[in-house]
C-alpha cells in the first residue's frame, strides 16, 4: 500500500512538473467547438445543395479575413442536423504555395502535430497538406487545377471526421435519389 501511495505521489509530481508537456485535444476553430450548435452570430450562406436541406453554411458576422499576414477571401462553417462539421476556408491566389505552407505551419502548431506534405504533382508546383487526428482532419490544398486565371489557388478544410462522414453519407444519398429520379425522367422522355 505504501509503495502504491509513493508511486501516486511521484506520478502527480510528474505531472505538474513544466518538463512534462500535456497533450490537449483541440476541437475547435477560432472558438466554435466542432459538433457544437449554431450560434447567433452566424449568417446563412446557403444549402449545399436542392435537396440537401440537413447541410446548411453559414458565415460569421464580421470575422476577420486573415490569418497573420495572409488574407482570405471567405470562411464557410458547415452544419450538418445544425452541428458544426466542417470549415473550409478559400484563400485565393497563392503563386508559389507558399500561403499553403504557411498556413500548414500555424495549423501545424496551433494542432499540435506537424501536418504531412504530400506533392500529387510537382510539375505543376502543387502542395498538399495532410494530418488525420482522432478528432479532427485538416487538409491545405495549393493547385492549379481549380484556377481560373492558371494561377495556383489555396484552400483549406478542418472537419470533425464522425460527423463529415455522417454528412457525406447522408449528402451520397440525396444524390443518388436525385440521380435516379432524372434518370427516370430521362427514360419516359425517349
Amino acid at each position: 500500500m505504501k509503495k502504491i501511495t509513493l508511486l501516486l505521489i511521484v506520478a502527480l509530481s510528474a505531472c505538474s512538473s513544466p518538463n512534462v508537456v500535456r497533450n490537449s485535444i483541440v476541437n475547435d476553430f477560432r472558438g466554435i467547438a466542432f459538433g457544437s450548435s449554431l450560434s447567433s452570430d452566424m449568417q446563412y450562406e446557403s444549402t449545399y445543395a436542392e435537396g440537401y436541406d440537413r447541410i446548411k453554411s453559414y458565415t460569421k458576422h464580421n470575422e476577420e479575413l486573415a490569418f497573420g499576414h495572409i488574407e482570405v477571401q471567405k470562411i464557410i462553417y458547415s452544419y450538418f442536423d445544425g452541428k458544426l462539421y466542417s470549415v473550409d476556408i478559400t484563400v485565393g491566389e497563392d503563386a508559389r504555395c507558399l500561403n499553403a505552407k504557411s498556413l500548414a505551419d500555424g495549423l501545424s502548431e496551433k494542432y499540435g502535430s506537424q501536418l504531412e506534405q504530400i506533392i500529387p504533382n510537382a510539375e505543376l508546383n502543387n502542395k498538399f497538406y495532410l494530418r488525420k487526428f482522432r478528432n479532427l482532419h485538416i487538409s491545405v490544398m495549393c493547385n492549379t487545377v481549380f484556377s481560373k486565371k492558371g494561377m495556383a489557388e489555396t484552400y483549406v478544410s478542418i472537419s470533425e471526421p464522425r460527423l463529415y462522414e455522417v454528412a457525406k453519407q447522408y449528402g451520397d444519398s440525396v444524390l443518388n435519389d436525385i440521380s435516379s429520379r432524372s434518370s427516370s425522367k430521362i427514360s419516359n422522355d425517349f
